[in-house]
């Protein structure tokens, strides 16, 4: 199954399902973060833990939080795959035709697989954010901008973390993308 990409930028159907990803970022972002930050500061504050390395508290609290917020994203991710593989022209019709189809199930379609790309993704990314964050690697460079050093180190350490996570786990993404669209063979 090709999608062919000249065809959808002269029909505009490039941005197809963009409207399903918008409506997803708010809430999934809000779980993912009120998850993060509470299981973290719980944790945290755990006696037994506070002389300990931190770095499997982040992980777990990574991999908690993306449970939850794919929980909520991935009917999202559904339609907007749809919309783009299966070229709908609304959310509506792609929804009604998931719906048809699979049922309320169909909105959980690659749900595995998503999590088997955006578990390990997360964990890598909000532990090597944390730690550059903590240790202040990069405090060198901040202390130049001192007015911004905690969003500048929060930005830099973030885009690092980002970046290393999405190298390591864009083969999930694949798997993912072809068993949402059922396109899998």
């Amino acid at each position: 199954f090709k999608v062919n990409l000249w065809d959808r930028i002269k029909t505009g159907n490039l941005y197809a399902g963009l409207v399903s990803s918008c409506s997803a970022a708010f809430p999934v972002s809000c779980a993912f973060f009120f998850c993060y930050e509470n299981i973290n500061s719980l944790l945290l504050k755990n006696k037994d833990l506070e002389n300990k390395n931190h770095t499997l508290i982040f992980m777990f609290s990574s991999a908690f939080s993306e449970i939850v917020a794919k929980a909520i994203k991935n009917p999202f991710e559904v339609v907007k795959q749809n919309m783009q593989f299966c070229e709908f022209n609304s959310n509506t019709l792609a929804v009604k035709k998931i719906w048809n189809q699979r049922g309320w199930r169909g909105f959980y379609a690659g749900y595995s697989a998503l999590l088997m790309r955006e578990i390990p993704s997360s964990v890598i990314e909000m532990t090597i954010f944390e730690q550059l964050f903590r240790m202040n690697i990069l405090k060198n460079l901040v202390d130049q901008i001192q007015s911004y050093a905690s969003i500048l180190l929060s930005a830099v350490s973030g885009s690092i973390a980002g970046m290393i996570s999405g190298i390591v786990t864009t083969p999930c993404d694949v798997v993912k993308s072809r068993l949402m669209t059922n396109t899998l063979k």
